[in-house]
């Protein structure tokens, strides 16, 4: 990751993926990556978070600290509506919290799109100019 300016046209499409995603109506799925599965194998998923890491290593210091935050945020809005459904209280704040975290993982997926000089990844047809 270098230090220079991003171009006025990557911050609108950055603000249109975040705005896209931030609705506490429904779950807005991201078609940016294939399906990464639900699989229980924590290998699996750690594995893939081990080699995203490896490859940002050399980037912008405070990438990790920014996407730990939100992560860590993430975590604490998937255990507050898991604490619901264990005490059997599951409300629409519930659902809420699980759709914004589900919008939010979305969005990320979105803005990698961006940056993935591999094109592993397909840039959603939203934020595809006309």
């Amino acid at each position: 990751m270098t230090n220079q300016q991003p171009s006025e046209r990557l911050l609108e499409r950055l603000h249109t993926i975040c705005e896209r995603y931030r609705t506490l109506e429904k779950v807005e799925p991201s078609t940016a990556y294939q399906d990464g599965g639900s699989s229980l194998d924590p290998g699996r998923l750690s594995g893939r978070l081990a080699r995203g890491a490896g490859n940002v290593a050399h980037g912008d210091p405070a990438l990790f600290s920014r996407y730990g935050i939100w992560a860590n945020t993430l975590k604490d809005l998937v255990l507050r509506a898991l604490r619901d459904v264990e005490r059997n209280v599951p409300d629409g704040e519930t659902v809420q919290r699980l759709q914004l975290v589900s919008n939010s993982l979305s969005a990320f997926c979105d803005i990698q799109t961006l940056f993935d000089d591999m094109e592993i990844g397909e840039v959603p047809s939203y934020l595809r100019s006309p």
